[in-house]
């Protein structure tokens, strides 16, 4: 990231299928990246889920965004000391249901030893992108069914020389070496107008599109090093994405369309009320603060979904394998703060027979050791965590 500046003044917007969000971030090489500004908006829950109807939104609202960072993040307190408004990047990363996934391990044996250089590298990967592709174009993943898609993360997460894993392998000699690489795509036609609205309103030459879970996987690394087995779980607004990590290596992520618009939407519709009552109802019940009989409706509105949602759960963690060997999981959860309770308690209560040791909500307090914020800018956890991820590469 760093090349020849040591400072760098960048964007980073987060697009979900919940809020779209945005943080101005100074960049320093050798420090942790501080945080001048965020802003967030939300996507208003509609009656059941309708993606074409929430792809418009989110240009609406990220053009809002855009605005709100020319006419608020450079002129605030923060931003003060600085002479000059240069934006050097802007990272925007996508959640579902804006991208497809895949994580691949790929082998290169010879009977003779063989020099493992770049060359060598992007043949084998450059395979299995390709296929990658392929498995798009004929119609296996629904974020991108038949959409134009673009390759946005091409990524070489570890590298083993003869069974070892190399952080440094270029250059060196083995007769078999493995290659972990994630990949990622997303229609072209989404991130075509993302950029066309960026360039209105941001002037810069260096925009790339990233995605939430290998943002997630980096974060978490930086943050926990010995933590080699993982279980990273985002529960966004329309769905929930679980990736699981072995040895320290990203192998597979799943998502499932059941996240926390579900739960709220049951809420809206036994009291009659506004999204915002029936978040307040959530989070008061959970913390056992709401009136008896609100607290007793509300968590009997919620107990169909929660059913559907920890089934749907189970079935994912164990086509990802847990339960089925000794390995004890690590289980990191991201959500919104006021609902997080509800689903960590969920978590807890299927953790035994699935491996899961323990679950840590990650939150601007897990956070405040990898990240600054200034004396004015409201935490946002989701742009830290993303932050701590880009300071990283």
């Amino acid at each position: 990231m760093w090349n020849s500046h040591k400072e760098k003044l960048c964007i980073i917007c987060d697009i979900g299928s919940a809020t779209v969000s945005a943080g101005l971030v100074l960049f320093t090489e050798g420090k942790k990246p501080t945080v001048l500004y965020t802003t967030k908006l939300p996507i208003s829950i509609s009656d059941k889920p309708d993606f074409n109807h929430l792809e418009n939104l989110i240009y609406i609202l990220f053009e809002k965004l855009l605005v709100l960072i020319n006419t608020n993040a450079f002129t605030s307190a923060e931003f003060s000391h600085f002479k000059s408004k240069h934006i050097e990047h802007v990272f925007i990363v996508l959640s579902t249901p804006w991208h497809a996934l895949k994580s691949s391990q790929v082998v290169i044996s010879k009977k003779f030893s063989f020099t493992l250089d770049q060359d060598l590298i992007e043949e084998s990967i450059k395979d299995e992108e390709m296929k990658f592709e392929q498995e798009a174009l004929t119609g296996q993943f629904e974020q991108v069914k038949n959409k134009d898609i673009r390759m946005i993360e091409r990524e070489m997460i570890a590298v083993k020389l003869n069974g070892y894993t190399t952080p440094h392998p270029y250059g060196k000699r083995a007769s078999n070496a493995e290659l972990s690489v994630y990949m990622s795509l997303t229609p072209q036609g989404f991130v075509t107008k993302l950029e066309d609205i960026l360039h209105k309103h941001i002037h810069t030459k260096h925009i790339s599109f990233h995605t939430f879970p290998l943002s997630f996987y980096g974060a978490v690394r930086e943050m926990y090093p010995y933590e080699e087995e993982v279980l990273l779980v985002d529960i966004s607004g329309e769905s929930t994405d679980i990736s699981c990590v072995r040895g320290g290596i990203i192998q597979k992520s799943i998502t499932f369309p059941l996240g926390k618009n579900s739960a709220i939407r049951k809420v809206m519709e036994v009291f009659s009320v506004t999204e915002e009552i029936a978040r307040s109802f959530i989070n008061l019940s959970e913390n056992d603060s709401a009136e008896p009989a609100t607290k007793e409706k509300t968590l009997a509105a919620i107990e169909q979904n929660r059913d559907e949602w920890k089934k749907s759960f189970d079935s994912t963690c164990r086509e990802l394998s847990l339960g089925a060997d000794n390995s004890f999981f690590s289980c990191f959860v991201t959500t919104d703060q006021e609902i997080s309770g509800m689903y960590i308690t969920w978590i807890k209560e299927q953790a035994q027979p699935l491996g899961i040791k323990n679950v840590i909500f990650v939150d601007s307090e897990k956070e405040k050791d990898f990240i600054e914020f200034g004396k004015h800018v409201t935490p946002h956890p989701f742009i830290a965590l993303e932050a701590i991820f880009f300071a990283s590469r």
